[in-house]
């Protein structure tokens, strides 16, 4: 059978066919359980590919899960016109990922704990509320 060198081969036209089923089979392959979880965690720690996902995705979904506290304290600054609990928010965020990368455990807990003051602050708790009369 005579192919072309612009013409697709036969061969590959039954490969395509089957490319829809891909998404099937990695959902399939997907872990259902925190126990398997874990085992997939662990071949890919032994296989090495904990160096180069860190490198490739490492900071894209630091940033990701950043997002996370910090866009309820830019919703809730834009509302209230109040700015300084999203600050602290911003922060404690750039100290988690300097932390990230000093691997200093004392500042992670600064980070998250700006965090947090950040989200208490912007939330509208105060400490000591007078009584309200009704």
């Amino acid at each position: 059978m005579d192919v072309c060198s612009g013409c697709a081969s036969p061969r590959s036209g039954r490969v395509a066919a089957h490319l829809p089923l891909l998404p099937a089979i990695a959902l399939a392959m997907l872990p259902k359980c925190p126990l398997c979880l874990g085992a997939w965690f662990g071949f890919l720690g032994a296989v090495g590919a904990r160096s180069w996902l860190g490198a490739a995705w490492g900071m894209p979904l630091a940033l990701a899960f950043l997002s996370v506290p910090l866009g309820p304290l830019a919703m809730r600054a834009w509302r209230s016109r109040e700015p300084r609990p999203l600050l602290l928010g911003a922060v404690g965020g750039a100290v988690l990922l300097w932390a990230k990368y000093a691997s200093e455990w004392f500042l992670l807990c600064a980070g998250m704990g700006l965090l947090m003051a950040a989200s208490i602050w912007g939330s509208g708790f105060k400490l000591l509320r007078k009584p309200s009369r009704v």
